[in-house]
């Protein structure tokens, strides 16, 4: 074909088509318009969702991470979600789906289903145990509060997933556990069982008259990432998020005991590796459910030797009293001691113990006791942080006693002989 005929034929072929367009009747090009804004007004947004904000209760022993959402198109109500993730059974123990959000609560199935896949962990996420898959949904089953309406720039927090930490007491400083988030179908987008729904996102249809539709979906692993081509492994663990869930003290209690005296209830506790420790509070009780706080004792090391300690508690009123220690930590850890008991059976009231004058403020303070059978015992005072500040003999059963030169508080006097103890409550101003 000559090149000017050519030409000459597509110019028919433009004229011809500039025609047909402009008699296109007005009515078809704007429907053909609304057509377009309505496939725009449909168009399928994209959910991710991840895990975040990683927390763990030295209590319950529990670790939990927030599953949030986001969406690449505004205004789009979430319905519910399909969920299926994995974690390595030799870290993570699968507790419960909770902290749900708005109207949204966990469907069938309910509870979650937990399936065990040994060759898992190590061949397909590079895990150093078996792996464990979760399956569940969420969906919204309460009208009542408003439903979540997901952002395209902030996280929609949606629910919670919730963990046993196999070994709580380690000194996991850098605890990064990997948790897999799987996609529906598709290895190269993160998903590792073909044929099953993982990760489903549903979104409201505003329109009464039409069922809600199911988005795109995208995911953003947790401490975990995706390095394969669709072939096995599919990835590794990375340190990403960590945090620190260290539940022990540094310290080790290697004892703690006590015994009736005659001077009191003494306690002795003996300590190895005091590092960080910033001390001990003892507390008592009488029926092992209400505590009271009696003394502190700073500890005394910030090495890796014994220590040993020992307070005397001088008021032995009740047949048994219980004590503990609460161990504080100089970063605001603490912890329980095991509790004990120590029992008094010889314990006299206090009525057989006088005391004058009381409060005293001449310097001289008159001991009486009628009961004969304690002459010839040993007086103490007692300060009130426990410590013996006076100590004489009791020869009579009327006494006089110099204390000019004590400073003023509270004092604690025990009168003890042949295995009895009477005590009195003195106060000098």
């Amino acid at each position: 074909m000559q090149p000017a005929i050519a030409h000459a034929r597509l110019d028919q072929i433009l004229m011809r088509l500039k025609i047909a367009i402009w008699n296109i009747p007005l009515w078809a090009v704007l429907s053909g318009l609304s057509l377009f804004h309505i496939a725009l007004e449909a168009q399928i947004p994209v959910i991710t969702v991840r895990f975040a904000n990683p927390q763990n209760d030295c209590v319950t022993q529990e670790y939990c991470l927030d599953v949030e959402l986001r969406s690449d198109i505004t205004d789009q109500e979430l319905f519910g979600m399909n969920v299926r993730f994995f974690y390595d059974d030799d870290v993570l123990e699968f507790v419960d789906f909770r902290d749900y959000q708005g109207g949204y609560d966990a469907v069938a199935p309910d509870p979650p289903i937990i399936s065990t896949s040994e060759p898992a962990g190590p061949a397909l996420f590079n895990f150093p145990g078996a792996a464990e898959f979760v399956n569940g949904a969420i969906q919204l089953v309460n009208l009542g509060p408003p439903p979540i309406i997901l952002d395209t720039t902030a996280w929609s927090k949606l629910f919670q997933i919730c963990f046993l930490v196999d070994d709580p007491n380690a000194n996991l400083d850098t605890f990064c556990p990997s948790v897999v988030w799987d996609l529906e179908q598709n290895p190269l987008n993160g998903g590792f069982l073909a044929g099953d729904d993982g990760v489903v996102m549903t979104i409201v249809d505003p329109d009464p008259n039409n069922e809600s539709l199911s988005a795109d979906e995208n995911v953003v692993q947790f401490n975990w990432q995706y390095i394969g081509n669709g072939q096995a492994p599919f990835g590794e663990p990375v340190d990403s998020v960590c945090s620190n869930i260290n539940c022990t003290l540094p310290l080790t209690l290697l004892s703690f005991t006590g015994k009736a005296s005659k001077e009191g209830n003494l306690l002795q506790w003996q300590t190895y590796q005091e590092i960080n420790v910033a001390g001990f509070q003892v507390q008592r009780s009488t029926d092992r459910s209400s505590w009271k706080n009696i003394t502190y004792l700073e500890a005394t090391s910030s090495g890796y030797e014994t220590e040993e300690y020992n307070f005397l508690d001088p008021r032995p009123d009740q047949d048994t009293y219980y004590y503990r220690l609460l161990q504080l930590d100089q970063d605001g850890k603490s912890q329980y001691s095991h509790l004990i008991s120590i029992s008094n059976p010889n314990h006299t009231d206090l009525t057989g113990l006088s005391l004058y004058p009381n409060p005293s403020r001449e310097g001289k303070l008159y001991i009486h006791c009628p009961q004969v059978d304690l002459q010839g015992g040993l007086i103490q005072l007692v300060d009130a942080t426990g410590q013996v500040v006076r100590k004489l003999d009791f020869i009579q059963s009327g006494m006089e006693l110099d204390i000019s030169m004590m400073p003023s508080g509270v004092y604690l006097v025990c009168l003890t002989s042949n295995g009895q103890t009477l005590l009195k409550r003195l106060v000098i101003q």
